[in-house]
């Protein structure tokens, strides 16, 4: 292979212990890919593991590297695959997802032929029993000047799908000129940081209708186990973004949504996790403590009515305390998440 050939594009993929037959289907469908030109793989192992790789994977345009870190988290191992990469073009990939055979050939051929900084694809969430499309776009197309505001409004948004990391390809040249990084003391929402800090930046932002992404949702992930300091990173993250802000009457309203979209994952995930270690009336008691943080109890201040109807109805039990309401909606969407 010619190492002078720069690679079109760098997929950096952290893995922290994932299932050596999940990583092997990773990299196959990124070996797949129909893009002609070369593909430069960076697999971040973050901290030390014992990992063993497809034999096949490196070809004329195909090449993949691996870099071992302390473990630090998947922003310390994504940033080390930034440091590494030498594509003309970056993308994220979570060593349990795919992509389709299409996925880097329809955002590579989009972003060239537009001159973008950033390019959104649609993705698939594939549940045990089902799987959910998430479209960017009805139609390519791309967002300049004026425009760009909607999408940088959108970033704070995470029912838009485009706060995401995954699923976008970013210019390198661009991340690098404008030293975007991962947030390493951000554990919950770096993805959202990451995005909202490249936005701010970008001239043009391209959005395209193909699947880009399959990412699995699997009941072992981290957003469906229990910590439990999982409240106090959400706080962390909701402080970071609002640092980022700054009190840009722009994202006011939007950023309230935000704070309201984490108050229900700390529903889900923390106050009724079947796995937290609570009695009854302890885990009551964490529920009315929580929602007496300053930060939650403004938000719920306000209306709803960006929110679905099932999440109107989660925010108003929240919103009056109603302890109940709140465990039965919660029962319902572990019943969701786990079928």
């Amino acid at each position: 292979m010619d190492e002078a050939k720069q690679a079109w594009i760098s997929v950096i993929i952290p893995v922290y212990h994932t299932p050596a037959s999940l990583l092997h289907i990773c990299l196959e469908s990124i070996a797949k890919q129909s893009l002609h030109g070369l593909i430069e793989c960076i697999v971040v192992l973050d901290g030390e593991q014992e990992i063993h790789f497809p034999t096949n994977f490196n070809s004329s345009n195909r090449k993949i590297e691996t870099i071992t870190i302390k473990h630090g988290g998947v922003s310390a191992a994504r940033n080390a695959g930034l440091a590494k990469a030498t594509g003309e073009y970056i993308t994220f990939v979570d060593s349990d997802d795919e992509l389709p055979a299409q996925a880097l050939s329809c955002l590579y051929n989009f972003a060239e032929q537009n001159t973008c900084d950033i390019v959104q694809g649609g993705y698939a969430a594939i549940f045990p029993s089902k799987i959910e499309h998430h479209g960017s776009a009805g139609k390519s197309r791309i967002a300049i000047g004026n425009d760009l505001n909607a999408f940088r409004r959108n970033v704070l948004n995470p029912e838009s799908g485009v706060s995401l990391v995954w699923g976008k390809l970013f210019r390198r040249s661009f991340l690098l000129d404008h030293e975007i990084r991962f947030d390493t003391e951000m554990e919950v929402s770096e993805d959202t940081a990451f995005v909202f800090d490249a936005s701010q930046y970008a001239s043009t932002v391209g959005f395209i209708p193909e699947c880009v992404y399959l990412y699995k949702r699997n009941n072992s992930s981290t957003v469906s186990s229990f910590r439990l300091d999982y409240l106090s990173r959400i706080l962390v993250a909701i402080n970071k973004m609002s640092y980022r802000i700054k009190n840009n009457e722009t994202y006011t309203h939007v950023f309230r949504d935000y704070i309201l979209f984490h108050l229900l994952l700390v529903q889900v995930h923390y106050l009724f996790n079947s796995s937290a270690p609570w009695n009854h009336r302890q885990r009551k008691r964490q529920y009315m403590n929580t929602l007496e943080e300053d930060v939650f109890k403004d938000a719920l201040k306000g209306d709803f009515s960006d929110f679905s109807l099932s999440k109107r109805i989660s925010l108003f039990a929240l919103k009056y305390h109603l302890y109940y309401i709140s465990l039965l909606i919660s029962f319902v969407r572990h019943k969701q998440l786990h079928i």
